[in-house]
């Protein structure tokens, strides 16, 4: 088995445009509207089970089906992303989010809630792709700096929303008003990027004029690290408010702080990772990053009381935060030439732990209490160790490629 990534050239460097200006901008605040949709499914996941009276695995589909269509719509957008004009398909993507997050707004029962969440979900996994590869291309050199930034908006987004949910919810009004509320923003900065990245032409025809990407074992732990990766963050997202409320007695306020803190903390750690990225190497961060959110997920296990997990919860985002732009700076980087595909590998990976992990995570919590449910994110962050090693560009893996090259 062919266990190198040979790096491939990186384009000369160029100095940075208004136009690549603007598709930072823009991917940006594409990112902020994801970031307010997708965390927002779990403190409104409390009063939607009551309305629809489903259990706690039935409530899991949710997040099979978001985790599936992200799949999918992270999977398509790989292929099509450098081979193809990115203005229509994000216009393409973005239309879709709007249907799903109005269907969810006026579902009259579970299984529409589900369709319009397959929407929600395909559109997600392909529009975070379009925008972390446009973001790479127009990067250039300042890529990890910029990734971390884009990401870093979603963070307060992600944080935004499901405070907003819970606001919503103590003012007595549906959770149906959160994704009217989000449909309505999706408008303007889906037509900014896509316009934006209409002009930006250096990443068109990448796909035709490049060799086919064989990944190596460091590029396959990438994806499988953005998988476990995006399987803690949604569990945590998706399951915080429930757990909170369901295992201490906490009320709908603080459940809904549990993911609020996790991505508030996130924010501030992406804009720390951003700093960092100028001076240290992404696969180093990564090592670092992997070992302190371990630890993180250890104390949210052990957390005695609601402020303790809630300590804890804000912790764990806190470490988490530059794991997944570090992985699409590490992917680009080894295939510069290919942005597209690579940022499409790494959201694959991702999404379908969006699907795996939290439905895991509420059906063992169905069987065997919410108890489980910290223990599994702890053996995730284990794994984060692993892979984090395995990934690097500068761990034994990569130093293992290195003699492999000298090699006469």
């Amino acid at each position: 088995m062919d266990r190198t990534d040979p790096p491939r050239p990186e384009p000369p460097a160029t100095p940075r445009t208004a136009r690549d200006e603007g598709v930072l901008g823009w991917a940006a605040a594409v990112m902020l509207v994801l970031g307010l949709i997708g965390p927002s499914f779990g403190p409104a996941l409390v009063p939607a089970r009551a309305a629809f009276h489903v259990d706690l695995l039935t409530a899991g589909t949710l997040f099979l089906v978001l985790g599936l269509a992200r799949t999918a719509g992270a999977f398509l957008a790989a292929v099509l992303s450098d081979l193809t004009g990115r203005r229509n398909l994000l216009a393409a993507y973005g239309a879709l989010l709007l249907a799903g997050l109005v269907a969810v707004a006026a579902a009259p029962d579970w299984p529409v809630v589900l369709a319009g969440a397959a929407g929600i979900g395909f559109a997600f996994g392909a529009v975070s792709t379009e925008a972390n590869a446009v973001t790479a291309v127009a990067g250039g050199a300042q890529r990890g700096r910029d990734l971390s930034l884009i990401n870093a908006v979603y963070s307060v987004g992600a944080t935004a929303g499901p405070l907003t949910v819970g606001a919503l919810l103590l003012a007595h009004l549906s959770w149906r008003v959160a994704f009217a509320l989000w449909a309505a923003a999706t408008l303007l900065p889906f037509w900014g990027l896509s316009a934006a990245a209409g002009r930006l032409g250096r990443n068109s025809g990448g796909r035709a004029a490049s060799p086919p990407v064989r990944p190596g074992l460091r590029t396959l732990a990438l994806a499988a690290m953005a998988f476990v990766y995006n399987g803690i963050g949604w569990t945590v997202g998706g399951w915080a408010a429930t757990y909170l409320i369901g295992r201490f007695g906490a009320g709908l306020w603080a459940g809904a702080m549990g993911s609020g803190l996790f991505y508030a903390l996130l924010t501030v750690g992406r804009l720390v990772n951003g700093g960092l990225a100028a001076r240290v190497s992404p696969g180093r961060l990564l090592r670092w990053e992997a070992v302190s959110s371990a630890a993180a997920l250890l104390s949210l296990a052990l957390a005695p009381n609601p402020a303790a997990a809630l300590a804890a919860f804000a912790v764990a985002g806190f470490f988490l935060a530059g794991i997944y732009p570090n992985l699409v700076a590490c992917a680009t980087g080894r295939h510069p030439d290919r942005p597209g595909a690579m940022a499409g590998m790494i959201a694959t990976g991702g999404a379908i732990g969006v699907g795996v992990v939290p439905f895991t995570a509420g059906a063992l919590s169905r069987g065997m209490g919410l108890t489980a449910m910290p223990w599994l994110l702890v053996g995730l962050g284990c794994a984060l160790v692993v892979l984090g090693v395995v990934a690097s560009d500068d761990g034994p893996a990569a130093a293992g490629d290195r003699r492999l090259r000298a090699t006469p």
